[in-house]
């Protein structure tokens, strides 16, 4: 997920694409991914490596990337709401073949638990649906680089709702790695700004 901003970032650069590279996305990019490792590992650092399931999370961030990168191409063209209905329709499509394929014990029956059906219900309207709406709405407004940028705050969103909703222990590396991260996204939005005007105003003093 961390590196879907640069992804989309390459995506666009290589593709001559209508928004503008700033370097300051790299420097903020570079200490945004320093706290997402703090977060992750939480000063625990254990590296294991799975051929596969990497090489098929980095294809799925890739695929994101495109797919943010041409949404800005088509979202003035179309309305948001009819681009996310064609998503889920076709997504669905191709999702349930496999499903019943890679899942012997996949079957219809589930759906009518009532905890299943709802969380289905939560994760199609309120954690997909509503959320493309408002990433296709957002891709179309400020571009597809500025708007991938937020993706490094989904750490810490995660941080704060574990320790809400399941009281998990905040630790010092976390609140550094959080500290980090939004300081990353200050960077690619804004450059170093704040920094060099505390500067000025020193000098005058």
């Amino acid at each position: 997920m961390s590196t879907i901003p640069i992804l989309t970032t390459l995506l666009v650069v290589f593709g001559k694409g209508e928004e503008k590279f700033k370097k300051e996305f790299i420097y903020g990019f570079i200490v945004a991914i320093l706290g997402i490792f703090l977060i992750m590992f939480n000063g625990q650092f254990v590296l294991k490596i799975k051929p596969i399931g990497d090489i098929l999370s980095i294809l799925a961030a890739l695929s994101f990337a495109m797919y943010s990168n041409l949404l800005k191409k088509i979202s003035d063209k179309h309305n948001k709401l009819y681009i996310t209905r064609k998503i889920f329709f076709y997504g669905i499509i191709t999702a349930l073949p496999i499903a019943f394929l890679t899942s012997s014990e996949f079957s219809l029956e589930i759906f009518l638990i009532p905890e299943v059906f709802g969380n289905i219900l939560f994760l199609g309207i309120v954690a997909s649906s509503m959320c493309f709406v408002m990433w296709n709405k957002a891709v179309s407004l400020i571009g597809a680089i500025k708007t991938s940028s937020y993706i490094y705050l989904i750490p810490i969103i995660t941080i704060i709702s574990s320790v809400i909703i399941i009281k998990e222990q905040l630790t010092v590396i976390m609140i550094v790695g959080g500290a980090l991260t939004l300081s990353g996204v200050y960077i690619s939005e804004n450059g170093f700004k704040l920094i060099k005007s505390k500067k000025v105003k020193g000098i005058k003093s």
